[in-house]
């Protein structure tokens, strides 16, 4: 692999880290925004599971548009996107907002995880091209394990 395969494998890692951490970010700050909000079980719910229900949904109309438009602008939109539904998040002072943010931190991710795996598919070999796939699949789990820490 060149070292600008590297440098892009690198920063792809990077970002699918932050984007799966920004997921699991919420769920140990769930019950003191229970508690604060008076919120029910299915609020809480609704909110845990929106963002893998607008990623569900979304991916497969954002991969289509990354063969369309390019790999580095989906991604791109897709990280600006993320901030926006981190910001969001991190301001929110009732269940709207929350749920926006989640819903816009799923659309974020489904803009960013297909073009990345696309991405990496059209920049290594046939040779390295399972163990990137691995690491960027390390990097999502990464995220997961990590965000709740």
């Amino acid at each position: 692999m060149s070292k600008q395969t590297k440098r892009t494998i690198l920063i792809l890692l990077i970002s699918q880290f932050l984007i799966m951490l920004g997921m699991s970010l919420i769920f140990p700050v769930q019950p003191f925004i229970q508690k604060e909000y008076h919120l029910t079980a299915f609020d809480m719910g609704t909110m845990s599971s929106i963002f893998a229900l607008c990623q569900f949904v979304l991916s497969p109309i954002a991969g289509q548009w990354s063969d369309k438009i390019g790999r580095k602008p989906m991604m791109v939109w897709g990280l600006i996107v993320f901030a926006l539904g981190e910001f969001i998040f991190a301001a929110g002072n009732n269940l709207f907002w929350f749920d926006l943010a989640r819903a816009i931190d799923g659309v974020s991710a489904a803009m960013f995880v297909p073009a990345s795996m696309a991405l990496v598919a059209d920049i290594t070999s046939i040779k390295d091209r399972a163990k990137v796939i691995g690491w960027l699949s390390a990097a999502f789990s990464g995220g997961l394990i990590l965000g709740p820490g």
